[in-house]
């Protein structure tokens, strides 16, 4: 889902004539949390556990507003006990969340854990209503 803040640059830049700065990279953050519609409640683990957010993410053209990660997108071995992740949320070169949605599965993370996302695993939709 879009953030708020996101929803409201579109519609601004589509109907009112506000010049659209679209970000030029994104990160990948996992959040132990259900983010909300402003990009907020998000619980990141600790970095002490060896978690950082990943960056690099390559996305494909757009196909019935839906965009895919194009490459594997790997975190930092965890090196300590993270928690339960629930979600993962993308980060514009600012660091202002935009976009998150459920893991498929709740993954709970311990020491000596790697988390990816392999090529195409990762789903950016924009959806009718």
């Amino acid at each position: 889902m879009f953030t708020t803040t996101m929803k409201n640059k579109i519609m601004d830049a589509l109907f009112n004539g506000v010049t659209l700065s679209m970000p030029t990279t994104f990160t990948i953050g996992l959040s132990k949390t259900t983010p909300d519609a402003s990009g907020g409640n998000i619980t990141e683990p600790a970095s002490s556990t060896g978690y950082s957010r990943a960056s690099g993410v390559d996305f494909t053209n757009s196909s019935n507003g839906v965009v895919l990660n194009n490459n594997i997108i790997e975190f930092p071995m965890f090196v300590a006990d993270a928690g339960t992740l629930t979600h993962y949320v993308l980060y514009d070169d600012t660091g202002t969340a935009v976009w998150f949605a459920a893991l498929k599965t709740p993954r709970t993370i311990e020491a000596d854990t790697l988390v990816t996302f392999p090529s195409g695993n990762l789903v950016v939709e924009l959806k009718d209503y």
